[in-house]
Formats: structure tokens, C-alpha cells, sequence
């Protein structure tokens, strides 16, 4: 909901990460991460129609607090940067467009299921960008990597 446009959008996001364990006992992960996401939204707005695109790409560390055999709960602190475009639009015709580059410090718990399936809730905060706001987020992941016989894990 964007609260100075009084109205609400329609965002779609997709990333990618990789895991990484830093240790042999496999409980710290290094997560190099890219997200693009899209927002479009609010529409008819006294300043047109909005939308804005942005590209996030950062490192997470997790460590692994509990695990059993079919379930993992990580906790996980990341670093990134994130570049974004806003624009507004009349009839289909973008009259003005704004960039902003800056830090992302996120926060988050990621419960995995069968290394397959991951539910993770995050809080990111912008470094460096005026008038940035918390932003909190539920990202639901499905992995595509081969499982290792070794260990059982993805790799």
C-alpha cells in the first residue's frame, strides 16, 4: 500500500541464490542473492500512473539454529545493494523517471522443508536513501539443485 499515493500495486518478484556452506559441520551458509521485482501501481493517481522496477544483489549469512531430518530453521543476516527506476506515466508514455542506488542491511528466519521447499520472512532496510522506510517481506522459494547422496543435502 503506498500510503502518499493512496492506492496499492501489483508486485512480482523472482530471485535466485546459491548455498554455500563455510563449515564441515554444514551449519554456516554464505548465500551470494539476485532479486529483480516489479511493482505497478498505484494507478490514476493525481501524479499519473505509477510503477517502479528494481535489481537487488547482496551476500546473506545464515547459521543453522535447529535442525532435524526433514526440516532446517536459519537464521541469517545480509548485505546488498539495490538499484531502482520509479516512473510515472500518462496514457502509456512515461514523463518522468527517477533512479536511487543504495545499501540493503536484511534480517530474516528461513524454515526449509526437505531441502526443498524454503518460507522465509524478512525485514530489509534501506542504507543510504532518503527517506527510506522498513520494508518486510515473505519470500516462499523452491530449490532446483540435484540432492547430494553424501550428505542429503542440495548441492
Amino acid at each position: 500500500h503506498f500510503d502518499v499515493l493512496n492506492g496499492s500495486s501489483f508486485d512480482v518478484d523472482a530471485g535466485v541464490g546459491l548455498e554455500r556452506f563455510l563449515d564441515p559441520q554444514e551449519r554456516i551458509q554464505l548465500c551470494p542473492i539476485v532479486f529483480v521485482g516489479h511493482s505497478a501501481g498505484p494507478d490514476h493517481t493525481p501524479y499519473g500512473d505509477y510503477s517502479e522496477t528494481a535489481v537487488d544483489a547482496g551476500l546473506r549469512l545464515g547459521d543453522v539454529a535447529i535442525q532435524s531430518t526433514h526440516a532446517r530453521l536459519i537464521l541469517s543476516l545480509g548485505l546488498g545493494l539495490e538499484h531502482q527506476q520509479q516512473t510515472f506515466s500518462l496514457q502509456g508514455a512515461a514523463f518522468s523517471k527517477d533512479t536511487h542506488d543504495f545499501g540493503v542491511f536484511a534480517a530474516g528466519v528461513s524454515a526449509v522443508f526437505d531441502n526443498t521447499l524454503t518460507v522465509s520472512p524478512r525485514m530489509s532496510v534501506p542504507i543510504g536513501l532518503t527517506n527510506g522506510e522498513a520494508k518486510f517481506t515473505l519470500d516462499l522459494a523452491i530449490s532446483l539443485g540435484h540432492r547430494s547422496e553424501r550428505r542429503g543435502v542440495l548441492r
